[in-house]
């Protein structure tokens, strides 16, 4: 693919286009990182236009980043391509007006199209001294006036890269951080997905709360979640418990096998890159978002029973509701969406599962049946999010006992859904049309609730063949 990149500039070459590659593509040949992302500056007026010619070449997709300023971007599996028009009269011009010095680094092209040597780098404001100083400093005092959303990138770059603020950086990102109302909220899911890329979200969001809040201007919820107090069940707030799950979440997701086995580990390693949408974003990014704002629901439905007892009656629906409006605000997808809020409104499941088990350890297969009717082939990604969401609570309140019980109870129910997962997901004896047929008094949610109880009856062995099947649907009729 980088070859069939290299074409392309040299042919813009030849046309007497001069292209650059600047910023990420820069430091990260620096980083010795091998670059997923590609930068270029390109001449005034040719950003999008480039940007979409490289994308018929490719068979790509195409994305308009930012039509005011002439950005395009295409994105060809795991390759990202920035074409970005030169912004003022020269490239040293545009490397000035860029947000930190790091980035405001340039690289010529060869004849041939490719990356020249590190040895001819354009580094017009010091970035190479900084980088080897692991020192993220700004360009010019006004980076987040001319462009808000640079405050989460700073966050971002710094935890990536294991940099150290400037001193004028860091008053700068606690004196301007309300500046980032102003940032378009495609840019701002952007800067959020690529910070939940990185192993150390939980960390570097930590540390913000801690110090300056910045992420209170992304999700004014985190606010009330970080004061909001819990139950016995835990010792620390809503908000500190949820990044306790996020940080277990990273750690999981760093050694599955350590945490849930290796059948259910190997399957939650390929889920976890797949996407939902065009978007490169992956399945685990989600993950971690869910981590985060599963217990969103619990300051709204915070209630203090005589006993002097805080119970969150309702809290999963709650934030199931709650994550919706909050995922649009970031621009993610509608897939994503929907994953977020079935993870939230289910998560309390496994667990409930757990507590509610008889004496043998083993649920009924009622509960069971439900259970994974209502999860379906997202059990992967619940079973990982209950399992940080335990293991957070017991991190501040151990119980060894009762992890190592849950976890093997978690095990179980994935077990349980391989051996027998046509028993839970059984082929309908009857179809919802037939039912209509035979019964045309009988209204539509009428119908659909007497489909669900003849796949439950199925799945519990109750009906074994199509006759037993409608005389189960007359019994249904005759007690409705």
């Amino acid at each position: 693919m980088l070859e069939q990149v290299w074409a392309f500039t040299r042919r813009c070459r030849a046309e007497g286009q001069e292209l650059y590659l600047v910023g990420g593509y820069v430091r990260d040949l620096l980083a010795g990182v091998e670059a997923k992302d590609l930068d270029f500056v390109v001449p005034r007026g040719q950003g999008l236009n480039l940007a979409r010619r490289l994308a018929d070449e490719l068979a790509a997709s195409f994305v308009p980043l930012d039509e005011e300023n002439d950005v395009g971007r295409v994105v060809a599996g795991e390759l990202v391509i920035d074409l970005a028009a030169r912004q003022g009269n020269s490239l040293i011009q545009d490397l000035r007006r860029r947000d930190f010095t790091i980035n405001a680094m340039a690289l010529p092209l060869t004849e041939a199209g490719h990356p020249a040597g590190t040895d001819q780098i354009i580094d017009p404001l010091g970035g190479l001294g900084h980088w080897r100083e692991r020192m993220l400093a700004p360009c010019h005092p006004r980076i987040f006036q001319d462009d808000p959303v640079r405050l989460l990138r700073a966050l971002r770059l710094a935890a990536r890269f294991g940099l150290t603020f400037a001193p004028e950086l860091e008053e700068m990102l606690s004196r301007e951080q309300t500046l980032l109302a102003l940032a378009a909220r495609e840019r701002i899911g952007e800067e959020i997905s690529q910070l939940f890329a990185l192993p150390g979200t939980a960390a570097v969001i930590t540390a913000d709360l801690e110090t300056r809040g910045l992420f209170y201007q992304v999700w004014p919820e985190l606010e009330e979640m970080m004061t909001a107090e819990q139950n016995f069940h835990h010792t620390v707030t809503v908000g500190r418990h949820c990044l306790a799950v996020l940080e277990i979440m990273e750690e999981i997701l760093a050694e599955p096998e350590q945490w849930l086995g290796a059948e259910l580990a190997e399957v939650v390693k390929k889920r976890a890159v797949e996407r939902l949408t065009r978007h490169p974003r992956q399945r685990y990014q989600v993950w971690k978002l869910g981590a985060l704002f599963h217990d969103m629901g619990k300051p709204k439905t915070a209630m203090t029973r005589e006993s002097g007892r805080i119970v969150f009656y309702g809290h999963e629906r709650e934030g199931a509701t709650l994550i919706g409006p909050l995922v649009r605000r970031l621009t993610w997808g509608r897939r994503e969406a929907q994953l977020l809020q079935k993870l939230v409104a289910l998560h309390m499941r496994p667990l409930h599962l757990f507590n509610t088990r008889p004496v043998k350890g083993k649920p009924s297969r009622r509960a069971l049946y439900r259970f994974y009717r209502d999860v379906g082939e997202d059990l992967p990604d619940l079973l990982v999010l209950a399992v940080a969401d335990l293991a957070a609570k017991v991190k501040y309140k151990p119980d060894k006992e009762e992890w190592e019980t849950f976890q093997a109870f978690i095990l179980g129910l994935w077990d349980t859904w391989l051996k027998e997962k046509e028993r839970w997901q059984p082929e309908p004896m009857l179809r919802g049309d037939e039912l209509a047929a035979a019964f045309p008094h009988i209204k539509g949610a009428e119908i659909g609730r007497m489909l669900r109880e003849l796949l439950e009856a199925q799945a519990l062995g109750k009906i074994q063949n199509r006759d037993q099947a409608w005389q189960l649907v007359k019994s249904l009729i005759q007690y409705t």
